[in-house]
This record gives structure tokens, C-alpha cells and sequence, in this order.
């Protein structure tokens, strides 16, 4: 029968047996690979040692004994409690940063030196008082009487170079001791504290249960993501994985841990990157973050390199012919190598090929920056860039993912854009679109002979996008954008700037790539729509259509700012424009006559509605060309 044997550890044992040097522990922790990334922020570090300091009891630990010892320690694997471990760590690295030094504060203390300081005893001041002592003692590292630590330090930092302040409070605690018992106090809590045990189960029983009691035990508590389930049942898989960027990926997720004071089981940071047999949880997660790094446009990427993307573990299940929900599936769906190990090989060219071809199709509309700084947001929702590949993968591959048939791959590069922005102004990825990652990836069909269906590619971006739905969509979605009633400039909506993206870089990012900057701008001023608004009585106005905006060189934009671009190239026509200049704003505006944007006393709101349907109009036409759209 299994062991569980309970024991009780301070707070200092707990420290030390994460010390593989330190001969006063009785173990050495180590981390299991299927642990989840340490998570928690210093608020819940803070309500943490709260409690201890108050007595509360704050749950048990478990861990799993290994046969193996370090230093002449047992090495044990931390199986639940990882983030109160970790809390308990660092509050003893800097225990004045986390401890509720609120509570060690008298109030007839904390009055007489609100007094000193802010001349009165309000709660308010009181309440100064303590987030200036909190921020004292947080960056106090010596826990001793010294010149660090000592009523005169602290009561100089109260009086914010006020000499007069701080010899007061100086001689107030002189005559009644206080403010030398509070720091006396909070030391001798602080060294007493270290002494509250925690109870800590160790198991000894067999070693692949203890994937199954991490799971079991945290879906009682804190809510394990999928994902963390998956680290933890895939724990006992194992994939060649050849993929040097992957390796790296997996490296530096075990590097944070590495990095917190663990050791992660089977990491050895000095030389992982030569480690090549991983389980399917690390691979995906690896190969993730690689595929957000090296597609910005289709992927967010992260620079927290222990933070999940979903990409990979979502992009193989589908392709595999799994729904999203059925994804605890996935490693018995995975091929196989004649030694029973998960062969990733395959898969992983089609993917990393399917993403190319689907990147390049897509940035050539959505790298052009729009005023963002950064990385430019193309727009894609993540199921919908994920759709993209796993239909280059359906149609496009053989059922062992070894032969590309070009043909089809041109053909699905060639509708996507299309594809990208008529689901955007239809809102079709609005929700979770996991059901429709699906359907735009297989159909299923019914077997005519038997029960059984049948799954095959679907078609459906392998059909181009007709110009007439396109343009009847943008139609409809910029006559919601006219409804708006905007008294003031408004941030713009997130799906305006992948449509403007579109519009415009056929445009200007051949000169963007040599250096010219652009701004987005209203046609119609926002301070000339004010004023409108104001004189005649308005509600608002929609601004921030999509038919009253354009990109304008950031030079011309600055130079003419609240004046309307046509007043501007009038004025400026015969000495600072050249003819390729005029003709190139005249391009950028579209439509209408680039003379015909002056300012106009005789506007009302149903004429700037009007203007901004005709430049919507020009603009779906415009699209139309540059897609090649029938």
C-alpha cells in the first residue's frame, strides 16, 4: 500500500530544503516538470503571510519522494504548493516587504506622528502615515539595530527632508519609547514568525499516480487551465523533437523556475538545448511560442516565457481532426515512431510551412503601422489565423502531412486576405469560434452505406470572396459606424485600423519602407465638427466613420493641423508642394476631389453623413481592385 507520510515543516525548514548546499534541511525540493509557472502577484504574497502572521492555517503541501538523494538529501518533487512555497521564499528574502507591518502601528503612535507631520489626526493623514512607513520597511534588507535600522532612519524618511519634523518625532520617541517598540516589535515577529509549521504530506507510492493527484488536487481548488492539465496526464509521453528554436522555448519556460531558486526535474540549464525527447505538453508549448515569435501578423506573441500560447496544441488537434473540446485526445491521435515515441517531424514542416505561406499573404496588408507603436496588431483573432493554417493543412496536405500540392496552397495564399476581411466586418470570430475553427477546416459527411461519417477538407477558403458581399458588408458595417453620436475625439474602434491597414498599404508602404511616416487623420477636423456640433445644437456627430478618416503624410499632417486639406494644398500649392505631392494626397484621400475638402459653413449632419458614404463607397471599390475581387 502507498505511503503518505504527514509531517510538519517551519517556515525556515521549508527554505532551507530548497537550498541543495544547505545541510540544515532534511530534503532538497525539486520541481516536477507538469507544474504550473509560479503566478501569483506580491497582493496575494501579502494576504498569504497575513495569515500566517495571524494564525490561520494555510493548507497543506504535498510532495513526491524520489529514490534519488543530492548532498546526502532525499530529493523530493513539490507536487502541490508551488505558489505558497514561493511566497514563503521570498517573504524570508525580504520580510519586511511582505509582512502586515500595518497592524504593529499603535494608533496613539500613529496619531501623535500624523500630528508631527500633517498637523492634524484625520484618517486620511493616518492613512498617508501608513503607506509612507509601508514604504519604508519594504526596502529595508537589515534585520538589525544599525544604522539601516533604527527609529532616526525612519523618521527622517517620515519628514521628507524637513530636519525640524524629524527631530520631533526623533524626541517624541525618546520620551515615550514608542517608535523604538515598534521597530523592536516588528523584529521580533518577523524572527518568531519563521517558526509556524506547515503540514506537508510526502507520497512514496508509484510514480506515475502523481501526474493524476496533482490534477485531482488542484481542480478542488484553483482552477487548472486545460493546458495545465495536459502538462500533467501528458507527462508520460515522450516526442523526438529536433527543432533547435522549440528546445530553446522549453528551455527558458524551466529557466524561470530555474531562476526563482528550483530545480525543475530533467532541466539542466548549462546543457538542455542538447536534450531532444520531450513530453507532448513541452512540445507544443515549445513550438508555440515559436510559431508567435516568428508570424507576428497571424499570432500575439508574449514576453513572458513561461505564459501558454495555445497556438500549437490548437493547430495540431484540428489538424488531426479533433475538435477543440476533444484536444485530451490528442496524444493518442499523434503518429508514432517504430519505438513508440510521438513522431512530430511531419506535422511540424507542414505547420511551420502552412504558417509561411499564410503570413506572407496576410502582412503585405496588415504590417503597416497606423500611429502604434510597436509591434503593428494586425487585427486576426487567434482562431481565426489558426483556421488559416489547419485548412492549409486540410487541403493542401496528404493524410501523412508529406506532400504539398502547390496548386491549392497558391490558390487558399491568394483567397485569404479576402477571406480576413469580410469575417471582419461581419464579426464572425466575435465569440470563441472554436466550433468554427472546425467547420472552416472539415465538413462532415454523412456515409450513404453505413452510419459512420465521413471527414473530409473543407472548401471553404478555397472559394474566393466575390466583390459584391465584400462591398455590401463594408456597407453595412460603416452605416453602424454613421449611428455613432461622438461629441469629442474617440479612440477608434479595434477593427477600423485592419480595414484602413487594407486601404491603405498598396498606398504608402512602399514609402513607409523609405522612411516617410504617416498619421491617421480626420478629413473633416475634429475641432470643425466640434464648432458644428456646438452651433447647431447637435447630439454628435460619427467622427471616427471610417469614411472620415485617411492617412496623411505626418510632415503635411502636423504642418496643416485643424486646417481642412484642401484650405491647406491651396495655400501651400504654388511654394511647398511639388505635382507628385498633390497627386499623392489626392491618392491618399481617395475620394472625393482633394479641392473639395474645404471648410463649408453650410455643413449639417446629414451632408457629413453623406460625404462619408461617398468616401465609403470609393473605398469598398478600392478594394475591390487591389484584391482583384469578381
Amino acid at each position: 500500500m502507498p505511503n503518505n507520510e504527514p509531517e510538519l515543516w517551519s517556515l525556515s525548514s521549508i527554505k532551507y530544503n530548497l537550498d541543495e548546499e544547505n545541510q540544515a534541511g532534511k530534503y532538497f525540493i525539486q520541481i516536477p516538470k507538469f507544474q504550473r509557472s509560479y503566478v501569483w502577484k506580491d497582493s496575494q504574497i501579502k494576504k498569504l503571510i497575513d495569515s500566517i502572521y495571524k494564525g490561520f492555517p494555510i493548507g497543506s503541501l504535498l510532495a513526491y519522494k524520489t529514490d534519488q538523494t543530492r548532498n546526502g538529501k532525499p530529493v523530493i518533487q513539490l507536487v502541490d504548493g508551488l505558489q505558497r512555497v514561493t511566497a514563503i521564499s521570498r517573504y524570508l528574502d525580504v520580510p519586511l516587504k511582505y509582512a502586515p507591518i500595518e497592524g504593529f502601528i499603535d494608533e496613539t503612535f500613529a496619531g501623535a506622528i500624523s500630528e508631527v507631520l500633517y498637523s492634524d489626526r484625520s484618517e486620511s493623514s493616518r492613512l498617508l502615515l501608513q503607506a509612507k512607513m509601508r514604504t519604508w520597511f519594504d526596502n529595508v534588507t537589515v534585520l538589525e539595530y544599525g544604522s539601516e535600522y533604527n527609529f532616526a532612519k525612519l523618521a527622517n524618511f517620515l519628514a521628507d527632508g524637513s530636519s525640524d519634523k524629524a527631530q520631533a518625532l526623533i524626541a517624541m520617541s525618546a520620551n515615550d519609547g514608542l517608535g523604538e517598540t515598534l521597530l523592536g516589535n516588528v523584529l521580533k515577529s518577523v524572527r518568531e514568525i519563521t517558526d509556524y509549521r506547515v503540514p506537508v504530506s510526502i507520497y512514496s507510492g508509484p510514480i506515475e499516480n502523481v501526474p493524476t493527484i496533482f490534477e485531482r488536487i488542484n481542480s478542488q481548488g484553483a482552477q487548472l487551465t486545460k493546458y495545465e492539465i495536459f502538462a500533467a496526464s501528458w507527462s508520460g509521453t515522450s516526442a523526438e523533437v529536433r527543432n533547435q528554436d522549440v528546445v530553446e522555448a522549453i528551455a527558458q519556460k524551466y529557466a524561470v523556475l530555474s531562476k526563482q531558486g528550483y530545480e525543475v526535474e530533467g532541466f539542466d540549464e548549462e546543457s538542455n538545448t542538447e536534450v531532444t525527447d520531450f513530453n507532448l505538453y513541452e512540445y507544443l508549448f515549445g513550438l508555440g511560442k515559436v510559431l508567435a515569435n516568428k508570424f507576428p501578423t497571424l499570432f500575439h506573441s508574449s514576453d513572458q516565457p513561461d505564459e501558454n500560447s495555445p497556438v500549437a496544441f490548437q493547430i495540431f488537434t484540428v489538424a488531426l481532426k479533433l475538435p477543440v473540446a476533444k484536444m485530451g485526445s490528442l496524444a493518442e491521435r499523434m503518429p508514432r515512431l517504430v519505438d513508440g515515441r510521438i513522431n512530430v517531424a511531419k506535422l511540424e514542416a507542414a505547420v511551420l510551412e502552412a504558417c509561411s505561406r499564410a503570413e506572407g499573404a496576410l502582412s503585405r496588408y496588415l504590417s503597416l503601422r497606423l500611429n502604434e507603436q510597436g509591434t503593428p496588431q494586425s487585427g486576426i483573432s487567434q482562431n481565426q489565423a489558426i483556421s488559416f493554417i489547419t485548412s492549409f493543412l486540410a487541403n493542401c496536405y496528404d493524410d501523412e502531412f508529406e506532400t504539398l500540392d502547390s496548386r491549392k496552397a497558391s490558390l487558399l495564399e491568394s483567397n485569404l486576405p479576402g477571406h480576413f476581411l469580410i469575417d471582419l466586418l461581419r464579426g464572425s470570430w466575435s465569440g470563441s469560434g472554436d466550433s468554427t475553427l472546425y467547420e472552416r477546416t472539415w465538413d462532415v459527411l454523412e456515409h450513404e452505406e453505413s452510419s459512420r461519417k465521413l471527414i473530409v477538407a473543407s472548401t471553404y477558403y478555397t472559394q474566393p470572396v466575390a466583390a459584391s458581399p465584400l462591398k455590401s458588408a463594408l456597407s453595412i458595417w460603416h452605416a453602424e459606424q454613421l449611428e455613432s453620436k461622438q461629441a469629442q475625439r474617440v479612440r477608434l474602434p479595434k477593427d477600423i485600423k485592419p480595414v484602413l491597414k487594407f486601404i491603405y498599404s498598396p498606398l504608402v508602404s512602399f514609402l513607409e519602407d523609405k522612411g516617410v511616416e504617416f498619421e491617421l487623420e480626420h478629413v473633416y477636423p475634429v475641432a470643425f465638427l466640434k464648432r458644428m456640433i456646438s452651433e447647431k445644437q447637435l447630439d454628435g456627430l460619427p467622427m471616427a466613420a471610417l469614411g472620415n478618416l485617411m492617412l496623411l503624410p505626418k510632415s503635411i499632417n502636423r504642418g496643416k493641423r485643424a486646417i481642412f486639406l484642401g484650405d491647406y494644398v491651396l495655400a501651400h500649392s504654388k511654394l511647398d508642394l511639388s505635382n507628385k505631392e498633390f497627386e499623392n494626397l489626392q491618392k491618399y484621400l481617395i475620394a472625393p476631389d482633394l479641392t473639395e475638402i474645404t471648410e463649408n459653413s453650410d455643413m449639417t449632419g446629414q451632408k457629413f453623413r453623406a460625404f462619408c458614404e461617398l468616401r465609403e463607397s470609393a473605398m469598398a471599390n478600392h478594394l475591390v481592385e487591389i484584391l482583384k475581387l469578381k
